[in-house]
């Protein structure tokens, strides 16, 4: 019903809100609001990247597959995420399972052959638009973050360096807003975005 779709998709933003390092990995800003996913009896969703904007708003850099049916329930309905290397992960999750992946990777669901599997699926607008400056800083962010839990190099000359270059960086990549503590999340309007993971 209405009532318990909103309570459920207030404990997904909770969920994902409460994760360690989900935000500040991917410096996400936007987050579209999540869709839930039935499938059963052969259901599928076919090999495809997902759309570059949804509901005219977030620019879709990550998608967001959260499992919410025990892989034990049914049969088939594995999550497939083709790899840069032309093969491909797949992935059948426990209950809150999430898997967070960039939009642009061909990605698809194997069809549900016996039970139902049902997931929850939103997608993430990051601050950096560009892939490669989002791993980049990620990576850089670990490893200020590392220096600053060590005594003998938190605020040493090469850690306030770095740190500088950091914050230099992020000037010049971020995409016009400093990410806010919890990023917004936009309501979809109806038609034209369908959900998929």
């Amino acid at each position: 019903t209405g009532t318990q779709g909103s309570v459920l998709i207030g404990q997904i933003k909770k969920l994902l809100g409460s994760h360690p390092n989900l935000y500040a990995d991917h410096t996400i800003c936007k987050v579209f609001s999540p869709k839930f996913n039935r499938y059963s009896g052969g259901g599928e969703y076919q090999r495809h990247g997902d759309a570059a904007v949804m509901g005219g708003q977030v620019r879709t850099d990550l998608s967001c597959t959260i499992f919410l049916s025990h892989p034990d329930t049914y049969k088939g309905g594995d999550l497939c995420i083709e790899g840069n290397d032309g093969g491909y992960h797949r992935v059948k999750g426990d209950p809150g399972t999430c898997v967070v992946y960039p939009c642009h990777m061909p990605h698809w669901v194997e069809p549900v052959t016996e039970g139902a599997r049902i997931s929850c699926v939103t997608w993430f607008q990051s601050c950096y638009r560009d892939i490669e400056q989002r791993n980049l800083m990620r990576r850089f962010l670990r490893t200020l973050k590392e220096m600053e839990a060590d005594p003998e190099h938190r605020y040493d000359k090469y850690h306030t360096s770095l740190g500088s270059i950091h914050g230099r960086l992020q000037r010049m990549w971020l995409d016009y807003e400093v990410p806010p503590a919890q990023p917004k999340y936009v309501i979809g309007r109806d038609g034209g975005d369908k959900a998929d993971g």
